[in-house]
């Protein structure tokens, strides 16, 4: 087994994604300012985004330095129980305290600040006793009122001329509030001469401990951004960083080619987070680590996308474990790579889900990267991944959520759950759904007709025809409850639905003939011939694919006649469904048709004439066999 490369996470002092400009900024910033006032600069971005390395370059770059002193405060350390102002002001002290010559000079400093950390509850921190601790609160009031000024006056002392630069990390780790304590202690006591404070924090997070500390009665008097500007002078926001300098880092990263492809895609969608790229690239190895390990028949390449998709975007990925046996991989693998199958896929305006997913470019740059997993068994790279599918749809409301959803895919998951249940369930979920249907809003009445058609129950075919003979009924329940009829193909929906033929509604009509296409019945023949001279040209398509469907050789001849139709589209469909029925009457007409005809139809001319010519050699052959068996 090759060897398992976890990528670490520390911050680093080399400049790997472009930050030295910045550097050079902040390094001007810290030289030139007035040295009579204290200097906050708020290093902002988001988690992962580099502050901390930022930052330590920053740092590092004083080294050499002895007219600065520099001291790193790491907040999370002290974001617990503790007061992490406090913390602070004893880090700064303790430190400058070890440097010679200064031990008296912080002395009284330091101990005060040790009596108010007991003050705040950190006997233990500090090894004093709860004795000690009751007297020294006494004073802890006095303490503070002149804390400020000695710690000016120990800090001056300290420094001479020279510069004092506090880096304060990791605030993102800790609670908001925490974030605010420790900008106010750096306001009231630590605004001092020559002092430097670079903080890095989103600004998100001090805008929610703001908020959190001072909204009363749900209402603040000032908004986080003002606070931010009276505390912090010198805010920067760390610019996204550079494809260019986000490629360079991922190829100084070890990782084969397909986790580099992967790995620039991450990039994109996390808007070129290091820290996240990291991530990504040690769950997938991990994943394949266990794979590895327990004998379990992974594709790298495939669990290495499939790691992606998990991790990049997590709500489809739900949805693709949840919706499993809908194919909905499938459906978006053919949409986005261009080869969208209408016999195989539901139709993209029939699924919500479908359409949020095929608009998000990333997914769809991600779906298009090889290989693709719609023929794959991914239940191993689920099982991985530690996201399990739901077993079965544990409570009524659960399945007609999806039932009822009017989601073609929820609806298809909901349906395949109930028909591998006990006949008396069964029942019972249609029951509901046809009271939805009859009882519920136009919305509810809508979708619980896409169900019942789904659902396929002969028991729904009388309020699906009582819906849609009623001209009082909403037309949208009334197209539904059409197409319902023709997925369910139970014959006393053919009279309702011939009538429907014509409707003063077009969809309804285009709707019914499509239905009576489905339910392949020969009456309903001479209807579809006469809805050949519709004014709508899409019902005319729909009755001539419905003949098509049918098949009864008493069409072909106003088939014949409707190659002459003025719509290119509607000529299409007819030497399709011409080719479909396979009457050798039809070739000579289809190929008067070449002569005229567009490129476009012209194609489906041919291939309708192939289609017939076959047919009839089949038919053929298959009589000069029986005629040799009977001599």
């Amino acid at each position: 087994m090759p060897q398992l490369k976890i990528l670490g996470d520390s911050p680093t002092t080399e400049d790997g994604l472009g930050f030295g400009a910045y550097v050079d900024i902040l390094l001007d910033a810290i030289y030139n300012f007035d040295a009579t006032s204290s200097l906050t600069i708020g290093i902002h971005g988001s988690w992962g985004s580099g502050k901390t390395s930022l930052m330590r370059m920053l740092e590092k770059r004083f080294e050499d330095d002895n007219d600065v002193k520099t001291i790193w405060f790491n907040a999370w350390a002290h974001g617990g129980e503790e007061s992490i102002g406090l913390a602070l002001l004893h880090r700064v002290l303790t430190k400058l305290q070890k440097e010679e010559g200064n031990k008296e000079k912080v002395g009284n400093v330091l101990a005060n600040v040790v009596k108010l950390l007991v003050d705040a509850g950190l006997r233990r921190t500090t090894g004093i006793t709860l004795e000690e601790a009751q007297e020294v609160f006494k004073s802890s009031i006095e303490i503070k009122s002149t804390l400020r000024d000695d710690f000016e006056t120990a800090i001056a002392e300290c420094l001479q001329n020279k510069r004092l630069v506090v880096f304060i990390d990791d605030l993102d780790r800790c609670l908001p509030e925490k974030t605010i304590e420790i900008l106010e202690v750096i306001k009231l006591f630590l605004d001092v001469p020559r002092c430097v404070f670079v903080i890095g924090v989103a600004r998100d997070v001090i805008e929610q401990g703001f908020e959190g500390r001072y909204k009363t009665n749900g209402r603040l008097k000032n908004s986080g951004r003002e606070y931010i500007e009276k505390i912090i002078q010198v805010p920067f926001t760390l610019p996204p960083i550079r494809e260019m300098e986000m490629r360079k880092f991922i190829e100084s990263l070890s990782m084969n080619e397909k986790e580099r492809e992967l790995a620039e895609l991450v990039a994109k969608v996390t808007y070129c987070n290091p820290r996240k790229v990291k991530m990504f690239l040690n769950i997938s190895r991990i994943q394949q680590g266990i794979a590895e390990k327990t004998g379990g028949r992974i594709e790298p390449e495939i669990s290495i996308k499939v790691s992606a998709l998990g991790y990049m975007f997590p709500e489809f990925f739900n949805d693709l474990v949840k919706y499993k046996e809908e194919k909905v991989i499938c459906t978006l693998e053919r949409l986005v790579t261009g080869n969208y199958d209408e016999a195989l896929d539901p139709p993209l305006e029939d699924s919500e889900m479908l359409q949020k997913y095929y608009q998000d470019e990333d997914l769809k740059s991600l779906l298009k990267i090889e290989p693709f997993l719609c023929e794959i068994d991914l239940e191993p790279y689920i099982y991985l991944s530690g996201k399990q599918p739901d077993k079965v749809l544990v409570s009524d409301q659960s399945i007609l959520d999806d039932l009822l959803s009017g989601d073609s895919v929820k609806i298809g998951h909901a349906t395949n759950a109930i028909k591998t249940m006990p006949d008396d369930d069964q029942q019972r979920y249609l029951e509901m759904t046809m009271s939805k249907f009859k009882n519920g809003t136009a919305t509810e009445r809508r979708k619980a007709a896409i169900a019942l058609g789904r659902i396929g129950d002969v028991k729904a075919v009388e309020p699906l025809i009582t819906a849609l003979k009623s001209k009082d009924e909403d037309q949208t329940v009334r197209l539904l409850a059409t197409r319902a009829l023709g997925k369910i193909t139970d014959v006393r929906a053919i009279d309702p639905l011939i009538e429907a033929l014509s409707d003063e509604n077009e969809e309804i009509r285009m709707m019914a003939a499509e239905a009576l296409g489905k339910l392949g019945d020969a009456q309903a023949v001479e209807p579809l011939v006469e809805a050949l001279q519709d004014e709508d040209k899409y019902v005319r398509e729909y009755a001539v694919g419905a003949l098509g469907e049918i098949g009864d050789i008493k069409a072909v001849e106003p088939l014949i006649d409707a190659l002459t139709d003025v719509i290119p589209e509607v000529r299409g469909v007819v030497a399709h469904a011409l080719g479909v029925i396979g009457d050798p009457r039809a070739v000579k007409p289809l190929r008067e048709v070449l002569e005229w005809e567009g490129e476009g139809v012209n194609e489906i001319v041919l291939e309708s004439i192939k289609k017939i010519e076959a047919k009839q050699t089949t038919l053929a052959d298959n009589k000069q066999n029986d005629s040799k068996k009977f001599n």
